[in-house]
């Protein structure tokens, strides 16, 4: 695993953020580091996926206004505090909020437009002789095709047809097979029906039947470019700044995306679809990044998810219709690719770099210059004396840090408590992003592929916003545990009735439909409860193992998706029983929910030990119900990514 330093420059913030607040709380300082509180953000998924350094909160508790001057104050060098002075949401920060949701509808696209390409239209075997006889594909099919059941009903075969020479039959019309008539796998090549889909790169280069294993293997392969660009761009990203890495992603999902419309081979679509997925959440966690790194602490729940819930959402239900209107794999290609030209925009429209990154880095004059440009935008008056002080605190603070040692994962390695969590952590973040790739591409419905896939986008919207209730008065592990446990019950009961192929088609999709809102609201607690069970000086490497777990985790959904021709509904029971283990695993994490959160090795290993498997954290919290003599400031409610330390973090 590639080396990971903290100490040289700042936190970080791992992949796609989701979440809520709710405003500022007090700070606390310990090992004298400043620390502010984090505002409390839910990780999707998505966004699912990779670890980019974050800003770090600072003393600062009203980081969305601030004064127009500072004069008189002490300043301890951290952003924020200037951040507070030029004003935490502003003219600025609504002008790049805008800039930015291009990118948070892309994830819809990378996510699923691989989906779109790959769908396999119905097929059934030419057969050349009675084509010679004039007879067209649906006659011929009628005459030479054997049926078999599928989905419930029966269906004309899609790889095995009559081993009959047609052509030596005198009334071809009126022929008809008996019980021994011998079949025999299609060797003339397959017609196709266009009417329910468009052509797509399955029917063009005849990946059926026998190269059937072509789409699944294409669809693994982006999932592994997904880990790579999780290393890849997270290390541009602290290397070269958030912008380079943001445009970067995007570019490079552009280009691999366009060059993939116009492959005529395996090698070359599977090659150019693994550089496709590189940047698979990553240009939108560079866009949470960025956003988060410019707005004080009680708008950055804010930037991260009005954002998800509107163009990540959007995009997602859009998808399908785009796909729809193309009526063309290569021209769905090119249309979810080209617009991710669209962050070039930033580079001539005055976007700056990250500050807070610049700052970091040790860039503090350029920092400063591009300050005084956002404190003029929002229209705010900052004296000269306020910038002297902080540029000699910052300046003091960065050379400080060059200094810190910061703990490592060997370390966390030799906590036994520790170390098995990590274990858990890791493995529970296979097995729910496994359950959301296999909820999000399932194409076997019993409606059309297009509406059924619509109503799976449009229930992500309802799922985050539960979980943003249930979290705080059920709890984190109830949460999860409950609804990752419904997710198996909802998948046993899909396969059940895929497999009976008897059920109404509304039935089947609202189960398909439940058992996706369910994991998406596993996937959100798990991602808060993963930051906020890590220890301070190991979040940010901690992290990001557990993301690179999920994206392995990811790699088997085609696969098991793949499934559904052995057995109608197995794909589903396969889902189900992962569900299952998922929600024993995550049973055994401990509840965060009003409890004070460890910063260091130590506390993570003392965290949770008086706790009872699966006891209830419920109900107020108020007057430190749930752990008293413990101030609010310190309780998992209102923090996810918790006090998170003036550390830096050079990539995995």
């Amino acid at each position: 695993m590639p080396h990971e330093e903290e100490g040289k420059n700042g936190s970080a913030l791992p992949s796609a953020t989701r979440g809520s607040r709710r405003g500022p709380q007090k700070s606390s300082v310990r090992r004298q580091s400043v620390k502010r509180q984090a505002s409390r953000e839910f990780l999707p998924r998505a966004v699912q996926s990779s670890s980019i350094s974050e800003p770090t909160p600072s003393d600062v508790t009203n980081g969305a206004g601030g004064g127009a001057s500072g004069a008189g104050r002490r300043f301890e060098g951290d952003f924020d505090e200037i951040l507070e002075e030029v004003g935490g949401y502003g003219r600025f920060q609504w002008r790049i909020l805008v800039l930015m949701q291009p990118p948070f509808m892309f994830l819809g696209f990378t996510l699923l437009s691989q989906l779109w390409l790959l769908l396999e239209p119905d097929h059934w075997c030419k057969v050349p002789e009675l084509e010679a006889l004039g007879f067209s594909p649906l006659d011929a099919r009628n005459i030479s095709i054997p049926t078999e059941e599928r989905a419930g009903r029966q269906q004309f075969s899609r790889c095995l047809r009559y081993d009959v020479n047609f052509s030596q039959i005198a009334d071809v019309a009126g022929w008809r097979p008996d019980a021994d008539t011998p079949l025999t796998a299609c060797s003339s090549g397959w017609h196709y029906d266009f009417s329910e889909l468009y052509p797509t790169i399955v029917s063009d280069l005849d990946w059926v039947c026998d190269d059937a294993w072509k789409s699944p293997l294409s669809t693994a392969l982006f999932f592994v470019g997904s880990i790579f660009g999780t290393l890849l761009f997270g290390a541009v990203s602290d290397r070269f700044g958030r912008l380079p890495a943001l445009v970067a992603a995007n570019l490079t999902a552009c280009v691999a995306g366009v060059v993939s419309a116009f492959a005529r081979s395996l090698g070359v679509f599977a090659v150019t679809r693994f550089i496709f997925g590189m940047a698979n959440n990553l240009q939108t966690t560079l866009a949470m990044v960025f956003l988060s790194e410019f707005v004080g602490v009680r708008w950055r729940g804010m930037v991260v998810n009005l954002p998800l819930a509107t163009s990540f959402c959007l995009g997602m239900t859009i998808l399908p219709w785009i796909a729809w209107g193309a009526g063309h794999w290569q021209y769905v290609a090119l249309a979810t690719s080209i617009p991710m030209a669209f962050p070039l925009i930033y580079l001539v429209t005055g976007v700056p770099e990250s500050c807070r990154w610049l700052q970091q880095t040790g860039q503090l004059d350029r920092a400063i210059a591009e300050m005084r440009r956002i404190a003029k935008e929002n229209g705010r008056t900052v004296s000269e004396e306020t910038w002297q002080q902080f540029t000699e605190a910052a300046t003091l603070k960065y050379k400080e840090e060059q200094e810190r040692p910061a703990p490592g994962l060997r370390q966390l390695a030799r906590h036994p408590r520790l170390r098995t969590r990590m274990l858990v952590l890791m493995f529970s973040t296979a097995i729910l992003l496994l359950l959301f790739d296999l909820t999000s591409r399932n194409t076997d419905f019993d409606v059309d592929i297009f509406t059924a896939q619509t109503l799976l986008a449009v229930s992500e919207a309802p799922a985050d916003l539960l979980t943003w209730l249930l979290v705080d008065t059920l709890g984190r592990r109830w949460t999860i545990t409950v609804s990752t446990a419904l997710t198996s019950g909802a998948g046993l009961a899909l396969a059940i009735l895929l497999h009976l192929g008897t059920a109404p088609a509304a039935a089947s999709t609202a189960v398909a439909v439940f058992c996706r809102f369910c994991t998406t609201v596993s996937v959100n607690v798990l991602m808060t409860l993963s930051m906020e069970l890590i220890p301070t000086d190991v979040r940010s490497r901690a992290f990001s193992l557990t993301q690179v777990a999920g994206h392995a985790g990811s790699v088997l959904s085609p696969l098991i998706l793949f499934l559904e021709r052995v057995w109608r509904g197995l794909p589903q029971l396969v889902l189900a029983a992962l569900a299952l283990l998922g929600a024993v695993s995550v049973s055994l994490l401990p509840e965060t929910r009003g409890l004070p959160l460890p910063d260091t090795l130590a506390e993570g290993e003392e965290f949770g030990k008086e706790q009872r498997w699966l006891q209830c954290y419920c109900g107020s919290e108020e007057d430190g119900e749930m752990h008293p003599g413990v101030s609010d400031e310190r309780h998992g409610a209102d923090n996810s990514a918790l006090e998170l330390e003036q550390d830096t973090v050079t990539q995995m």
